[in-house]
């Protein structure tokens, strides 16, 4: 009687080790960062959450790419390179390579004399995302050549991107990103309509007018919102007015229309429309975040915004490609439902 085997082939083997050992060469170290500090996960901006967005988008690329990556066999210097992030981690948190690292962000000018020693730590930050970002790129090379990067170009500009900004911000906070806060006044115009619609006075104040009222605040460019019935401003930089969300909506819509097999015409459309819904949804985020600080706490009012205010966006997203995914199947059949409705309830 003849055997069968149902254990994969060898080739089999050697392709997945060979695909695998960039994510879980990352996935190590990433993991190590929860386990250090899992507080820094939390936060998008000027903290480690796009390391899971990353994360996220380079394992779908990877299975999208699965079969047409170049069939190349391991090398002792990319296997070498796969511990280069760890013992980078490994020294930074354990021995003091993180003191030479802040040594080294004041020879290089990061203005901390100026905005305070906390801009050390966004040095320390920018480091991080500018070595990973260094090791993921290498690691592309030496396993795929420079095919790996077409294969990999969202997962790869998304980190690239994020490690700039933080770099950028580092040297001139508050400064050349702040270009974006020029968004800020309409978000605020068009969350203090909604609220004035909804029955709760608002009114939007500019940072010279903060700066007048509030003469001990420091509103650096934000705009803030009055609403009655909260103690408190609501104070809007460009990073909690929904540019980030944007800033990752776009990764993931490239991402979308970089392997679907549709028409030009229809992936701007799907683009433009994603990108108006996550504006809106945005805007019903920061509503939100103003009737829960007037109708329970201020403290509600910060854990929503910290912490569950970003589900607002993960629901959209999810809603969004769902539609596009399934929309037109769901639309026929219920035109098709309301169709034979229509015949059964029409007499002949």
């Amino acid at each position: 009687m003849k055997r069968v085997q149902n254990f994969p082939s060898l080739s089999k083997i050697r392709e997945a080790s060979r695909n695998l050992i960039i994510p879980f060469s990352l996935i190590l170290p990433i993991s190590m960062l929860y386990l250090f500090n899992s507080s820094s996960f939390e936060s998008v901006w000027k903290g480690r959450a796009p390391y899971l967005i990353f994360l996220w988008l380079l394992f779908l690329e990877l299975a999208l790419a699965w079969k047409k990556l170049p069939n190349k066999s391991l090398n002792i210097t990319a296997i070498a390179l796969t511990t280069a992030v760890p013992n980078y981690l490994i020294g930074v948190s354990t021995f003091a390579l993180n003191d030479e690292i802040m040594e080294l962000g004041k020879l290089v000018g990061v203005p901390y004399m100026e905005h305070g020693e906390w801009l050390l730590k966004d040095w320390g930050l920018s480091i991080e995302y500018t070595v990973l970002t260094v090791c993921f790129v290498a690691l592309v090379l030496l396993l795929y050549k420079i095919d790996g990067l077409k294969f990999f170009s969202i997962s790869t500009f998304f980190l690239g991107a994020t490690s700039c900004f933080y770099m950028v911000d580092t040297f001139i906070p508050f400064g050349l990103l702040n270009v974006l806060q020029g968004f800020v006044p309409l978000i605020a115009s068009s969350v203090a309509g909604i609220l004035n619609w909804l029955g709760y006075a608002t009114r939007v104040l500019s940072p010279e007018q903060i700066q007048e009222l509030y003469p001990t605040t420091d509103p650096r460019g934000m705009w803030g919102l009055g609403v009655h019935g909260l103690n408190r401003l609501i104070l809007i930089a460009w990073g909690c007015a929904g540019i980030q969300s944007l800033f990752i909506y776009t990764f993931v819509i490239l991402f979308f229309v970089k392997g679907a097999s549709i028409s030009l015409k229809r992936k701007i459309i799907y683009v433009a429309i994603g990108a108006i819904g996550t504006f809106l949804v945005n805007l019903l985020r920061i509503v939100s975040i103003c009737l829960i600080g007037v109708h329970i706490s201020p403290e509600a009012l910060e854990m929503f915004h910290e912490y569950y205010g970003e589900l607002f966006f993960i629901v959209w997203i999810i809603v969004y490609f769902v539609i596009i995914i399934y929309g037109s199947r769901i639309l026929t059949k219920l035109v098709a439902f309301a169709s034979k409705l229509r015949k059964s309830l029409i007499p002949y």
